[in-house]
């Protein structure tokens, strides 16, 4: 089974785990992760129809070609994650967090790498590259903290 790596996203799940995600997603209307007797995380279903927070984008010209992620990550959550947050101002136990990161189109027409379009000048979203996810879980898995 191919998997997918997570990681642990500080900034947004304070007390977060990561875990391998397993390709194959399994159909669910529970908004809670679902996990493999391996523990390995399935790809959560239907992420795209989540609440879309946004996609900061880290394209390699802005960063003197040394991006760590040159990507778009386009992040979305559950609604009753996002409706917990409100009302309590902390995530709830097994939040989820889906991260797609998607490459920019690459373009030598300017040299910071962007591109003209129709649109204008910019960076534009070019093809699949992984997902992260990420889940708030206090109790450790595979005999560790992670």
């Amino acid at each position: 089974m191919e998997i997918l790596s997570g990681f642990v996203c500080a900034e947004v799940l304070a007390t977060a785990i990561a875990a391998p995600v397993a390709v194959h997603a399994q159909a669910t209307d529970n908004w809670k992760p679902v996990w493999t007797a391996m523990n390995e995380l399935h790809q959560p279903a239907g992420y795209r129809q989540r609440i879309y927070l946004g996609s900061p984008i880290m394209p390699e010209g802005l960063n003197d070609h040394k991006a760590v992620f040159p990507e778009s990550h386009n992040v979305y959550i559950p609604p009753q994650v996002l409706d917990a947050f409100k009302k309590t101002g902390e995530y709830p136990e097994s939040s989820i967090f889906v991260k797609e990161l998607q490459l920019t189109v690459s373009s030598t027409e300017f040299p910071d790498g962007s591109r003209t379009e129709v649109s204008g000048r910019g960076y534009f979203p070019g093809v699949f590259n992984g997902m992260d996810v990420m889940v708030k879980d206090s109790k450790p898995r595979n005999g560790g903290p992670f």
